[in-house]
């Protein structure tokens, strides 16, 4: 997903000197408008989650697999992406939007937006104390069964000698 990135507040900040649970409380509080991204050398390959914020509250979550050309969205990607933050080896940006960026964002990408808005109340929740890869490894295992090779296709169909 393209997002404005003219507005860097932090870019690259290793995760081990983002301390995201305070970082998150303090968006919280002061009512940020923007989104956070974290990329990480996950299971197999790059992870980058994203979290939009307005005015305080989280209101949109994706999470991409890019190795697989795949992402999760909303409320499926809310856990990926706070699993991310506790990885050891990964980057943080965050970056600024004006409410109608967001208002933009989430109207042309409505599948990104959670239905249960996120608020200082309820992020504790979703903090995370230790990466857990087996996150990672159920949907890349869910993905590969859903997603056959090209030889299997051909070999459902009976032509497998067409490959």
């Amino acid at each position: 997903m393209n997002l404005p990135v003219d507005n860097a507040i932090e870019k690259g900040v290793r995760l081990k000197d983002f301390n995201y649970k305070n970082k998150f409380l303090d968006f919280l509080d002061k009512g940020f408008t923007g989104y956070v991204v974290v990329t990480i050398d996950g299971f197999e390959g790059i992870e980058e989650g994203v979290l939009i914020f307005k005015k305080g509250t989280i209101v949109a979550a994706i999470y991409d697999f890019l190795n697989y050309d795949s992402s999760l969205y909303g409320k499926d990607a809310l856990n990926y992406v706070f699993n991310a933050f506790v990885c050891d080896e990964g980057v943080v940006d965050v970056y600024t939007l004006t409410p109608q960026q967001v208002d933009l964002i989430t109207a042309f990408n409505d599948k990104i937006e959670l239905e249960k808005k996120i608020s200082k109340g309820d992020i504790s929740k979703l903090f995370s104390s230790k990466y857990s890869e087996d996150l990672s490894k159920s949907f890349v295992s869910k993905f590969l069964k859903e997603h056959s090779s090209r030889e299997e296709v051909l070999k459902k169909l009976g032509l497998e000698g067409l490959g």
